[in-house]
């Protein structure tokens, strides 16, 4: 089955209202119709002349519900980890416990993002984080409509 999960739109179709998902969060394979996956192996010597064929499953504007506009390449505002200790303050705090969050927000430019995290370069100092989402000011959701358009053929 491919319905009802979180998401990466790989490519999309705006024009045509169609979007193909990338199958697994870090994955840069996409969702392929059910015909497809159940298709019997193809004979030896010609796995790679099927390339071409491959039949990608097509998600409409109706299917998909957007958590996030944020993509690689986007100038965001995000808080970066606080460095804490533990409660001696000589240890380091061990990796298993959760980040902090900044009061504060500084300008980045998005290099990745998966279902769970969202990849930055800080513009003032040029450091690489891997952050979880609600460390990222997502306002891309603030310019959609609040209401699906409504498309009528004439």
């Amino acid at each position: 089955g491919t319905c009802c999960g979180l998401g990466i739109v790989h490519r999309a179709y705006h024009v045509l209202e169609e979007y193909t998902v990338l199958l697994r969060d870090g994955s840069a394979e996409e969702v392929k119709t059910d015909r497809w996956n159940q298709r019997p192996p193809p004979p030896k010597g010609e796995e790679n002349s099927e390339y071409h064929n491959i039949e990608f499953r097509y998600f409409g504007q109706r299917e998909l519900g957007v958590i996030s506009g944020i993509r690689p390449g986007d100038l965001v505002q995000a808080h970066f980890a606080v460095k804490q200790r533990r409660r001696s303050g000589v240890e380091p705090a061990s990796p298993e416990e959760p980040l902090i969050k900044s009061t504060r927000t500084e300008a980045a430019l998005v290099i990745n993002t998966t279902v769970q995290t969202v990849a930055v370069n800080f513009t003032s100092d040029y450091v690489v984080s891997i952050l979880p989402r609600s460390f990222v000011v997502d306002v891309t959701n603030l310019t959609l409509p609040r209401e699906r358009p409504v498309h009528t053929e004439l």
